[in-house]
């Protein structure tokens, strides 16, 4: 899949992929085919959602009942308190313009009962989204509605994995909501069961491996359970035809929540083929997800569903057993080590259930070389890539702003997913959680850069600069879009018009200039010190003094990264 930018008369270009293929959110029909029996056809996306009177809070920390209210309260600060912490969040906005204002439709490419899903087009950048839309209700259920959305929202900003959709903006209009996402091209994982069938194993390990990957750092940084994972929510976001393998990203966190440890959930989510036994008991916690993960397991290498029936409830009832074949064909030619892993997450004791980081460290995936698939790089960008993050010591917060925007809003530039190979190779330890600590920093700086020879004082106080100027919300980790940020080539700065993408996100009046009302709500300010800083800035940048920043002044400052 290759970078091309995409022009047109009065627009601004920016780099991108321009997808051949759809994907979809939503559907309603079931076509004919062998992948379930042909009685199951209208159980396709059949959810299970026993909501009760009081519903559950988006997280231990949000109280927000409205987008608004949700919105206005989003402060973030470092734990030093400092009055502006530069991260993802920072760049998902909510939108006050009519959507359509700024995207054009191009195709319907999924519907629902709550909802749409449409390819668009950004009117003036020419990037290509998925924008879903979830209706309004004019009843109590739009509570219910609002409250979802919320917690997707809020889960999908603070979620930073390479296999897990990004948000990039959303709308609150008076007919719905509307969610700006990637668009991954390849389309769903369930329409590419349905064609081939069944996998092979090492094609098979090269989706699980990713599932497993964005999971584990779901339970383990997250702390948050998804409670819906099936092929229909598990999107391509392309197929490479000489090797067979695929990129993936889990998409739909709209019933998933932040869960404490130790505690047990009790509300029945899910879909059937999918759902765990316990969670039909009311009494589950993040184990939930392994189970059906271990049911995608099962079917991509069978093309089949590990528990069937005429019906919904006998289906249920099969799963609430636990009994499931594995003899059957093609199983009689599967390794025992996949049939293990299948085992092991469909284990009907949930403290004896595999875990997310216990599932990647199987002897499945070593026997497929599965990791090393994610580890191919070329030497000479690996070698690029450290010396950038060595050398990156960014000199204001405009210039972390910028490659954070940059960043997180061009997933598919070429370079950003070698970065993440790259990010495959530093976060290798048998503990990795999605995201970097030091020592993984140190043993890659001593392998890939040191090449073994031991310089322990030089690596020491390489890992130190690094942390220092790369984790910048200082959790003690360096997540996968701060690498990012550090690791992509700053002479992508020299392109106008990824410059101009970058200013104009700041500039929301469409002025030709920042004020200090524009990096306020960009920063989401709200402290003195914050806007004191924000001063400061502006009058280090503002060359013509008017107390603004104009579009030559900011393409000054970005120039100074690359110097």
């Amino acid at each position: 899949m290759g970078c091309q930018c995409v022009s047109s008369k009065n627009n601004h270009s920016v780099p991108q992929v321009e997808p051949n293929r759809s994907n979809s959110f939503f559907k309603n029909s079931f076509n004919e085919e062998k992948t379930f029996p042909k009685s199951h056809r209208n159980l396709r996306n059949s959810k299970i959602n026993i909501k009760e009177k009081s519903l559950e809070k988006p997280n231990n920390n949000s109280k927000a009942s409205t987008l608004t209210s949700f919105h206005k309260n989003d402060r973030l600060l470092t734990k030093s308190d400092k009055p502006i912490a530069i991260n993802s969040q920072l760049v998902v906005s909510n939108n006050r313009e009519n959507v359509f204002k700024q995207y054009k439709i191009i195709k319907k490419i999924g519907e629902g009962s709550y909802g749409v899903v449409w390819k668009v087009k950004h009117k003036k950048t020419n990037l290509i989204r998925a924008m879903k839309k979830i209706k309004k209700k004019n009843n109590k259920a739009n509570d219910e509605t609002t409250k979802d959305i919320i917690n997707e929202i809020e889960l999908l900003r603070k979620l930073d994995h390479p296999n897990i959709v990004k948000i990039f903006e959303f709308f609150n209009e008076p007919d719905g909501y509307y969610l700006i996402t990637e668009f991954c091209s390849g389309g769903e994982l369930f329409d590419e069961i349905k064609k081939k069938k069944y996998f092979p194993e090492n094609i098979a390990a090269n989706i699980m491996y990713q599932i497993f990957n964005a999971i584990n750092y779901c339970h383990t940084f997250g702390k948050i359970i998804h409670r819906d994972l099936k092929p229909e929510n598990i999107l391509i976001v392309n197929h490479d035809e000489m090797t067979g393998f695929y990129r993936i990203k889990i998409i739909d966190f709209g019933t998933a929540k932040i869960y404490e440890q130790n505690k047990s959930e009790n509300k029945i989510i899910g879909s059937s083929y999918y759902i765990a036994p316990e969670v039909l008991h009311k009494n589950y916690n993040e184990k939930c997800d392994i189970w059906s993960v271990g049911v995608i397991l099962y079917i991509l290498l069978c093309g089949r569903a590990p528990f069937t029936g005429h019906n919904h409830n006998e289906i249920l009832s099969k799963i609430k057993i636990g009994n499931y074949d594995l003899k059957r064909k093609p199983f009689d030619t599967i390794s025992i080590e996949a049939k293990d892993l299948i085992k092991k997450c469909l284990e009907m004791n949930v403290n004896k259930r595999i875990s997310a980081k216990e599932a990647l460290n199987h002897s499945w995936f070593s026997k497929n070389h599965t990791k090393k698939n994610f580890m191919n790089i070329p030497d000479y960008f690996l070698q690029k890539t450290i010396k950038n993050i060595i050398n990156y010591k960014p000199k204001n917060e405009l210039q972390e702003l910028a490659l954070t925007y940059l960043v997180h809003n061009l997933p598919d530039l070429y370079e950003i997913q070698l970065l993440n190979n790259v990010f495959n190779i530093f976060n290798n330890s048998p503990n990795s959680q999605g995201k970097l600590t030091k020592p993984e920093i140190k043993q890659a700086l001593k392998k890939y850069l040191f090449k073994n020879n031991k310089n322990e004082h030089q690596i020491e106080k390489y890992s130190d600069e690094i942390f220092r100027h790369i984790d910048i919300d200082h959790n003690n980790y360096i997540e996968y879009e701060e690498f990012a940020r550090a690791g992509i080539d700053k002479n992508i700065f020299r392109e106008t018009n990824v410059l101009r993408f970058i200013f104009d996100f700041i500039d929301k009046d469409h002025s030709g200039e920042i004020s200090i009302d524009e990096l306020k709500e960009v920063f989401k300010i709200h402290s003195k010190n914050g806007e004191l800083l924000l001063k400061k800035l502006i009058h280090s940048l503002d060359q013509d003094m008017n107390g603004q920043i104009s579009f030559k002044e900011f393409t000054d400052v970005m120039i100074k990264i690359i110097e």
